[in-house]
């Protein structure tokens, strides 16, 4: 293989490849012999990949993805400590951005073009996989095992634990590294704590099993990370690990693994950095976590956990710290029939239902008539919008057509922020529903449409459709869809102006998938959409295709005619 440009910046290859397309379409005679003579079986109109993968087969490598892999850096720069926090920030999960797939590919992208950043310290070596290297520095220097860094400001063995770089390297030594860290003195409960006024603690364990609001992908060996953890101390009583796993669906399996280790019927809700922060208001003692995660599969309908947890002591009369519901009340509240009759057989104490609680009930029991009645002098049982938010996310669609027919607000928000549309993103038939009962198809949630929220779930065609809702062309170029953006700027030119809460246009949101983007980017630019255009965190369209991982889609703007 040839090897004259090994040492090159990958960025340079990037740059190199822009230039080539460009000159192609500025009708460069050149650069036509030049592609013909290495990639002779060519498009008629060749795009950015066609000259990547010519440009790739110049060097001597089969693909483009080949040379990116190959490609090394002496050193990182001027920029090193910078770009080694953003690796470090970005490759794992619980830290800023979001936890979206792209954050961690952008960090695997700075390890293929920076190799450099792989070995720059300890806490890189372990995220990397880079085993020779954290164990040379370990042995020159035993008390880097506690040293932090990153704007984490970790040990490494959160690092190993929290780490999710997609890589096959630091997948397979993942194991390896966390045995030399524990060997050498690692602190099996090393921990963070969150910098926002809930100050929430995140143990290593709590990073191996994952998951939480976002579903942050667990370790990918985390039965084998979490026991090791165990054996050399870790506390069983997880409480966050517990609160993030317990979002996810029935499933016991960490709860039997850590009861195996000690997790009791007497070990209390340890997620605060601060344990009185637990104790409820007049409470003699911090609620047990058993029973917070029994009221919590109360609410979710899941039955295995419910007779796991009050298999192993939890309390079938157990109350909610939100609202002071019991189990069995949660469970009639939301239409778990199932979760209440097991609970029953277990000792819970059958209770009436009232006021807000009674009305929910009888619409989950379809009782229509009921629920009109429990109504009557109540209108302020219509301004709550969680019933429906819940019933949307779980499928529930004729609970959400009687909430809806009674005169619910069918954007009404729950309590955390929530709208049942944005919810129900991959079920047609709800979203159908809340629409011809007036939702608003451009309403946001937490900062994004329906349509960005079913993009994100990997729904692309529930994305499509709201997008067609909305009408709007910021979600024509999230979801890909060309023929909508079409059909939206030759009705109304102007709409190319349009931008979101934080400043970004269609240019700024353009869908990853370069075959839906490069005809979106095309059209957009032909109707005078500005490449140039800063949104409120100052970034061009280009700067934040890159920072979301549309790597191909920001550099197919760069090499755009008159850019």
């Amino acid at each position: 293989m040839a090897n004259s440009n090994r040492g090159s910046d990958f960025n340079r290859q990037r740059k190199q490849a822009k230039r080539w397309l460009k000159a192609l379409r500025g009708g460069d005679q050149v650069a036509r012999e030049r592609l013909e003579q290495v990639l002779p079986g060519h498009s008629e109109s060749p795009g950015l990949r066609e000259i990547q993968q010519a440009l790739a087969r110049e060097q001597g490598y089969e693909s483009w993805a080949a040379l990116k892999e190959q490609l090394t850096l002496t050193s990182i720069g001027e920029d090193e400590a910078a770009l080694i926090d953003v690796f470090l920030e970005y490759a794992c999960i619980f830290t800023a951005p979001a936890d979206f797939p792209s954050k961690w590919h952008r960090a695997e992208r700075i390890r293929a073009r920076h190799s450099a950043v792989a070995t720059a310290n300890i806490h890189a070596a372990v995220v990397c996989g880079e085993v020779d290297h954290v164990r040379q520095v370990l042995n020159a220097d035993p008390s880097a095992v506690r040293r932090k860094a990153g704007p984490q400001q970790w040990e490494p063995l959160l690092f190993g634990c929290y780490g999710r770089l997609p890589n096959e390297r630091a997948r397979e030594h993942s194991i390896e590294v966390a045995q030399l860290l524990l060997d050498a003195g690692a602190d099996p409960n090393t921990h963070f704590v969150t910098d926002d006024s809930w100050k929430l603690r995140f143990n290593a364990l709590t990073g191996v099993m994952g998951q939480g609001e976002m579903g942050q992908p667990e370790h990918p060996h985390a039965d084998e990370l979490a026991r090791m953890l165990l054996e050399r101390g870790a506390d069983p009583n997880d409480s966050q690990g517990l609160y993030n796993t317990h979002l996810v669906g029935d499933d016991t399996r960490w709860l039997e693994l850590l009861f195996s280790y000690g997790l009791g019927p007497e070990s209390p809700i340890a997620w605060h950095a601060v344990p009185e922060a637990a104790v409820e208001s007049g409470a003699d003692k911090c609620p047990a976590i058993l029973d917070y995660l029994l009221t919590a599969a109360a609410t979710s309908g899941h039955t295995d956990r419910i007779s796991m947890l009050l298999e192993h002591g939890a309390n079938p009369d157990a109350r909610s710290i939100y609202d002071g519901k019991s189990c069995y009340e949660l469970a009639l509240v939301n239409g778990r029939e199932d979760a209440a009759m097991t609970l029953l057989r277990s000792g819970a104490t059958e209770t009436g239902l009232e006021g807000h609680d009674a009305f929910v009930a009888a619409v989950r029991a379809s009782d229509r008539d009921q629920a009109a009645r429990l109504l009557e002098g109540h209108p302020e049982f219509l301004e709550l919008g969680a019933p429906l938010t819940a019933a949307a996310q779980q499928g529930a669609t004729e609970v959400v057509r009687t909430l809806l027919a009674l005169g619910l607000d069918p954007d009404a928000e729950s309590e955390h922020g929530h709208r049942a549309l944005h919810n129900a993103n991959g079920n047609v038939e709800i979203a159908q529903l809340l629409l011809r009962h007036g939702a608003d198809p451009r309403g946001r949630a937490f900062g994004g449409t329906a349509c960005e929220w079913a993009l994100r779930a990997g729904n692309r065609e529930m994305a499509r459709f709201h997008a067609e809702q909305s009408r709007s062309l910021l979600d024509a170029a999230i979801a890909g869809h060309v023929s909508l953006a079409r059909e939206l700027l030759e009705a109304a030119p102007h709409v190319v102006d349009e931008r979101g809460p934080e400043g970004n246009t269609a240019l700024h949101q353009l869908n990853a998938d370069i075959d839906l983007a490069e005809p979106l980017l095309v059209l957009l630019l032909a109707h005078g959409a500005n490449p140039d255009l800063r949104n409120n965190a100052g970034k061009t369209p280009g700067q934040q295709l890159e920072e979301d991982g549309a790597d191909q889609v920001a550099d197919l703007l760069a090499v755009m005619p008159d850019h």
